[in-house]
């Protein structure tokens, strides 16, 4: 039986970040992985995903190029379905690769590939009956997507991300269901890439965005490019034989909107419909962890989970199977913090320690974005937070200097800030360059600045940030008043 101080359950950016805390402290630590080395953003998510959009938007440029007076021949525009993925693929092994050059870096001793789940509470087993001892546990098993119950029959053409990208070639058509990043990003780039692609949502959300303007404004935007359904009612999903073609199967979906029902043919689905950790095979249910919505209770400030009694655990958990920012420099910042706090709680060196010595973290201004075009993000307090202590200024990107001259002026920007002090408290953007001033205005939050303070900042011009300028005069009255 191996026996060590802590062992990590995942090597994804949380586990790696809490390893390394951990044998920055000197203690014994082993890094459990049940699949693939390799984070989600590299293998399926950020990374992947960005180099599809960078070439969508490659081809939505040059389409564009006219209204420029750039002139240039459409019917010899050429999208190579294969070479696009071809790219897509060999970009994000490199990005893998960076992951796992730091994988490899660690003591082999350290590193477990294998199913493990818990026997009991400080004992982990795998299949071939070998064991692993822990005083200390930090699960950072991630997630992974769910689909919905109306595709349980036709398996093998529902996607998630991980099948999407080991594609060889661009399907022809897809049915994207989900309008939440994922869903958007990847519904948005496919169809700049000529592939025939219908997005269904419900409740007519796009994204994050809780603010009713920028939702309305939103959706009118994206369904000016792209075919979305977004209040549709998912009927049945089943493969039958293709119109006029004996020997190819394709996905039939129907689903009902505004009380009428469509019936369309596709090749795949690819689910974006959210994501559930992964925990069903760790059997924790050996252990005396409190669950609720099959998550384990933690507490925010400590990322110390509770047992059943109400008694702090020694298991900590950090990374997307907390439910709450599912983004990467959440997990990086939560596997490190985990890891320190799991050193706290061995101060003493005795497993049945009481009580556990951790400290309280440091919770950083959200910051959330989405790679469409335009873009959106979600800094601070949304919309759906807001009180009657808060006041709005808004900016409409129309005749916005840099966006117009960049063909960009479409989307608008809201930004929040706290009447008693003035502070900046959050924002919704759904517009040009949200990716950059999403970044300002988190680090505005994070210092504290006032909308005065902000407005005696340079804004350079021409640039795009004076539309921040604009949305920050408009909250100024708002304040003043």
């Amino acid at each position: 039986m191996k026996q060590v101080d802590v062992a990590v359950i995942g090597a994804g950016s949380a586990g790696m970040s809490a390893y390394r805390a951990v044998k920055k402290a000197d203690k014994s630590c082993v890094l459990i992985e049940n699949h693939l080395y390799g984070t989600t953003c590299a293998r399926t998510g950020c990374m992947p995903s960005k180099l599809l959009i960078a070439a969508a938007n490659s081809a939505h440029n040059i389409r564009k190029a006219s209204q420029f007076g750039v002139h240039v021949d459409l019917n010899t525009l050429e999208i190579n379905r294969s070479d696009v993925m071809k790219r897509v693929r060999k970009e994000r092994e490199r990005f893998v690769n960076f992951v796992l050059d730091d994988v490899y870096d660690f003591p082999e001793e350290d590193r477990v590939l294998g199913n493990y789940h818990f026997i009991n509470e400080n004992t982990l087993e795998n299949e071939l009956g070998e064991k692993i001892q822990a005083k200390r546990f930090v699960l950072a098993t991630g997630t992974k997507p769910f689909v919905l119950p109306q595709f349980a029959d036709i398996p093998d053409r529902v996607l998630d991300t991980e099948d999407f990208f080991n594609f060889h070639v661009l399907p022809k058509s897809v049915c994207v269901v989900g309008t939440g990043a994922i869903g958007l990003e990847l519904g948005q780039a496919l169809t700049r890439l000529g592939v025939r692609v219908t997005i269904l949502g419900i409740s007519n959300l796009i994204g994050p965005i809780t603010d009713p303007e920028l939702l309305d404004l939103a959706n009118e935007l994206f369904r000016r490019e792209c075919r979305i359904f977004n209040d549709a009612n998912i009927l049945t999903a089943e493969l039958v034989q293709k119109e006029g073609d004996e020997y190819e199967k394709v996905v039939e979906v129907r689903f009902e909107q505004d009380n009428v029902i469509y019936r369309e043919q596709f090749e795949y689905v690819l689910s974006a419909t959210g994501r559930v950790p992964n925990l069903e095979k760790l059997c924790l249910e050996a252990t005396p962890l409190k669950f609720e919505k099959k998550r384990p209770v933690y507490n925010t400030n400590t990322l110390q989970c509770m047992n059943e009694d109400g008694t702090p655990s020694f298991f900590f958990i950090a990374g997307d199977i907390t439910g709450d920012r599912m983004i990467l420099h959440e997990a990086i910042w939560e596997g490190q913090f985990a890891g320190r706090n799991v050193i706290n709680s061995l101060r003493d060196g005795y497993i049945d320690a009481a009580p556990l010595l951790v400290e309280q973290r440091k919770i950083h201004t959200p910051l959330g974005i989405v790679f469409t075009d335009p873009e959106i993000c979600m800094v601070g307090l949304t919309h759906s937070e807001l009180t009657d202590q808060h006041r709005i200024g808004r900016v409409n990107f129309e005749n916005q200097g840099r966006s117009r001259i960049q063909l960009k002026n479409y989307g608008a920007l809201h930004i929040y800030a706290d009447v008693s002090d003035r502070k900046i408290v959050g924002c919704e953007m759904c517009g040009p360059a949200a990716e950059h001033l999403g970044h300002l205005i988190a680090w505005a939050i994070e210092s504290e600045t006032t909308v005065d303070q902000a407005l005696e900042m340079p804004f350079y011009h021409p640039v795009v940030e004076e539309g921040l300028r604009t949305a920050l005069r408009d909250l100024r009255i708002k304040l003043d008043e």
